[in-house]
């Protein structure tokens, strides 16, 4: 194989290469933001079921301070249990 022919053959890999390499660093930040985003939901979803934890005490706690007009009851309904 001549110089010529041997050196285009290197190149013409290279660019194939380096293609191929764009092409995955393109795929890759979708996917990353993809990630984020399940990231986000996640979390958000886990927030909320940390909320609903404390919001039935808080309820108990309401109704049973309107009930007896006793603001103790709130908060031996939010620190008992």
């Amino acid at each position: 194989m001549p110089s010529g022919d041997f050196e285009r053959e290197i190149l013409e890999r290279l660019t194939r290469l380096e293609e191929k390499v764009d092409a995955t660093h393109e795929q890759a930040t979708k996917t990353n933001g993809r990630v984020t985003k399940l990231e986000k939901a996640q979390a958000y979803a886990a927030g909320a079921r940390a909320a609903m934890t404390w919001l039935p005490k808080l309820a108990f706690a309401l109704i049973v301070a309107v009930a007896s007009g006793a603001a103790g009851a709130v908060i031996s309904a939010l620190v008992g249990s």
